[in-house]
């Protein structure tokens, strides 16, 4: 049995709006906007002059005003020991150690950077609060990061972010899949990790909810009263049972994308949001996990 108030409140306000064609869901290879696509081509050009002229030389160039350091868009670089050597923007940090830094939420941001490049992978993005410049408080901050090998043959990581980006679906992919690698791996112990503010599964508006195939929520950072609840017959506005169609859209594909109105954390206007949705078997048993952006 659904708590009342907790249900009555969501069922109030959520109004689909529409639903993803039948089929997998389409997985984006990389984000599509123009910020971030020329937030990535910033990095790969200072990387490339990272290698071409040396960590001194380049230092030098992002720090002058101009194409690498203008307004709040600026190139920092870590080694790979969580050292930063360059911060035009913050250059007191300039030859500290950064891997116990943490942001407002307790993320290590330096951590989180060095661990995505520690592999396989040379680069990868990720989500943090972040004093803007010239202001006393912390913004959303998304950075994209690249590994490279110096002229001196030593590795570090350029990267360069983006205040208040508007959340897109390869933002979503990589959290919804992380999170099942990390259920896959850890089974119901990861839902502590999911609820964690000082995780990566956390961001903006974002965060990873996870029920069974019955619709019992297990997981959800943002309405944890729903947690523990059944909510396959929960229906919208105009009586359209939502969830149950996800879980019967689910039942010929591994992952589904669902456009619908729901009010974002902490507030009761609804507003449009899309989710990606993956259904995984663990155990025996079939989870259903997902995440989502407002627009």
């Amino acid at each position: 049995m659904v708590r009342s108030l907790g249900i009555a409140l969501v069922a109030a306000t959520i109004c689909a709006s529409a639903w993803a064609e039948s089929g997998a869901a389409k997985r984006p290879e990389a984000p599509e906007s123009d910020l971030s696509l020329d937030l990535m081509a910033l990095v790969d050009d200072a990387a490339r002059l990272v290698a071409a002229k040396g960590m001194a030389s380049a230092c030098k160039e992002f720090s002058e005003p101009g194409p690498w350091f203008q307004g709040e868009s600026y190139i920092f670089i870590l080694d790979m020991g969580g050292n930063m050597i360059c911060n035009p923007s913050s250059p007191e940090l300039e030859g500290q150690n950064l891997l116990e830094f943490k942001d407002p939420l307790g993320k290590p941001i330096a951590q989180n950077i060095l661990r995505e490049v520690q592999g396989s992978s040379a680069e990868g993005w990720t989500h943090y609060l972040w004093p803007r410049p010239k202001f006393m408080t912390s913004f959303w901050k998304t950075s994209y990061f690249k590994r490279v090998t110096g002229k001196d043959g030593k590795q570090v990581v350029v990267a360069s972010g983006l205040y208040d980006l508007e959340m897109e679906r390869f933002f979503v992919v990589e959290q919804v899949d992380d999170a099942v690698l990390l259920i896959e791996e850890h089974g119901e112990k990861a839902f502590d990790t999911l609820r964690d503010p000082a995780s990566g599964f956390i961001f903006y508006d974002a965060y990873v909810f996870v029920m069974d195939d019955t619709g019992e929520m297990l997981v959800n950072v943002g309405f944890p009263e729903l947690e523990g609840e059944n909510i396959i017959d929960l229906k919208d506005v105009d009586g359209r049972p939502f969830v149950r169609e996800t879980l019967e859209r689910l039942e010929g594909a591994d992952s589904v994308w669902v456009d619908y109105r729901w009010p974002r954390p902490g507030k009761a206007p609804t507003s449009d949001k899309t989710s990606y949705v993956r259904r995984v078997e663990l155990e025996g048993k079939t989870l259903i996990v997902g995440g989502g952006f407002y627009f």
